[in-house]
C-alpha cells in the first residue's frame, strides 16, 4: 500500500471517530433533565400540612423576599412557608416563576443531588392541584437558566435589541404564551429605563419638567397598578430618577437644589411629614460632606508638608477632629486604599 492510500485511510478513520464522538456529545442527556422526566410520572402521596410544625417566632422574610428561618427547615416547613407567602397569588405566572427561581436556588444549596425530588415533594405539599404544572415549569426554568449561563458571553456581546430578541425567542419556546406574564415586570422595568434614558439625554429641559415626564411615563407603563407600584417602590423610583439628573443638581445653588429635591419627592407622592424628614436628612448629609471636604483638604496639606511619624500623628489628630469615634475605622479604610468622599456626591441619595 502506498503512502497516499495510507494517508487517506487514516483521514477516513479520523473523520469517523469525530462523527462518533460528536454524535455522543450532542445526544448526551443532561442528568438533571433526565431526572425531571423520570419524576414526572411519580405519584405523590397527599400530605396535609400541620400549621404547628412552624415556629413563627423563628420565621421572617429577608432581603429580596428570601425566606429566613432561624434553624434548619424540613421540606414540610418550607412548603408551609411557601403556601403562606404565595398561596393567595400563586395562579399568577409571574409569581410562579419568581417563587421557583428562589426555591430552586435554595434547594440546590441545601439538598445537593436530591434537590429535584425535594422540589417535587414541596410543590405537592404546598400547592396540591398545581404541583404538576409547577414541576414542569421548574424543568423549563432549569433549561432556560442553563441556556443563559452557556451563552452568557455571547449574549453580553450583542446589542440590546438583538439580545432581547433572542432571549424572548427562547422564553417563548420554553414557556409558551405564559412567558409574557412571567416576565411582565421585566418588560415594564425596561420601559421605565427607556424613559429615564430619555430624561438623562435631554439636557435642555428643567428638572421640574423632567419630574412630570417621569411621573407621566410611570403612569402609562403601570396603568391601574401605578398607585400600588408607587407605594411599594417609591424609594427605588425616586433614586432612579435622581441618578439621571445629578448633573442638573450639581450645577444648582444649595437653595435651588433643596427646592428641587423637595419637588422631586412631592412628585413621588410624599406627604408633608415625609418631606420634612427628608429635608432633615439632607441637612445631616450636607454637614457630613462639608466635613469630608474639609478633612480631605487638611489631609492633603499634611501629606504635602510632613512625613514619617509626624505626618502620621497629624493625620490621627484630624481624623479624631472630623470623625470622632470613627477615627480608627477611617484610618483602617485609608490603609486599605479606600478614602471617604473621594467619589462624586449623589445628591438626594447620599
Amino acid at each position: 500500500m502506498d503512502f497516499t492510500n495510507k494517508k487517506n485511510i487514516f483521514i477516513g478513520i479520523g473523520a469517523v471517530l469525530i462523527l462518533i464522538t460528536g454524535a455522543f456529545f450532542f445526544t448526551r442527556t443532561d442528568p438533571i433533565e433526565k431526572k425531571f422526566k423520570e419524576l414526572e410520572s411519580r405519584t405523590l402521596t397527599a400530605t396535609k400540612l400541620n400549621e404547628d410544625i412552624l415556629d413563627d417566632s423563628k420565621y421572617r422574610t429577608g432581603p429580596e423576599g428570601r425566606i429566613v428561618y432561624d434553624g434548619d427547615l424540613t421540606p414540610e416547613q418550607m412548603a408551609l412557608i411557601l403556601r403562606r407567602k404565595y398561596g393567595s397569588k400563586i395562579e399568577n405566572a409571574g409569581v410562579q416563576i419568581s417563587m421557583l427561581e428562589k426555591l430552586m436556588r435554595d434547594l440546590k444549596a441545601k439538598f445537593g443531588d436530591r434537590w429535584i425530588e425535594v422540589l417535587q415533594e414541596i410543590l405537592g405539599m404546598a400547592f396540591p392541584g398545581l404541583e404538576t404544572k409547577l414541576f414542569r415549569m421548574s424543568e423549563s426554568l432549569y433549561k432556560y437558566e442553563k441556556y443563559v449561563e452557556k451563552n452568557r458571553n455571547r449574549l453580553t456581546g450583542m446589542s440590546d435589541a438583538d439580545r432581547q430578541k433572542e432571549i424572548w425567542k427562547v422564553r417563548r419556546e420554553l414557556f409558551g404564551d405564559s412567558a409574557e406574564e412571567m416576565w411582565a415586570a421585566e418588560k415594564k422595568q425596561s420601559a421605565v429605563n427607556e424613559v429615564l434614558k430619555q430624561i438623562q439625554d435631554n439636557k435642555s429641559v428643567p428638572v421640574k419638567e423632567k419630574i412630570t415626564q417621569y411621573s407621566t411615563g410611570l403612569k402609562e407603563i403601570y396603568g391601574k397598578e401605578f398607585s400600588s407600584q408607587l407605594e411599594n417602590k417609591r424609594q427605588t423610583f425616586m433614586e432612579s430618577f435622581l441618578r439621571v439628573v445629578q448633573d442638573d443638581l450639581s450645577s444648582m445653588s444649595p437653595t435651588e437644589r433643596k427646592e428641587t429635591l423637595n419637588e422631586v419627592r412631592k412628585g413621588m407622592g410624599m406627604d408633608s411629614f415625609a418631606l420634612k424628614r427628608w429635608e432633615a436628612l439632607d441637612s445631616v448629609r450636607d454637614e457630613r460632606w462639608d466635613n469630608g471636604e474639609k478633612y480631605k483638604a487638611e489631609r492633603l496639606d499634611i501629606i504635602s508638608k510632613f512625613s514619617g511619624n509626624e505626618q502620621e500623628r497629624k493625620l490621627d489628630d484630624i481624623r479624631k477632629k472630623y470623625y470622632g469615634a470613627e477615627a480608627e475605622s477611617v484610618k483602617n479604610e485609608e490603609a486599605s486604599g479606600y478614602f471617604r468622599y473621594e467619589q462624586k456626591r449623589q445628591y438626594g441619595i447620599d
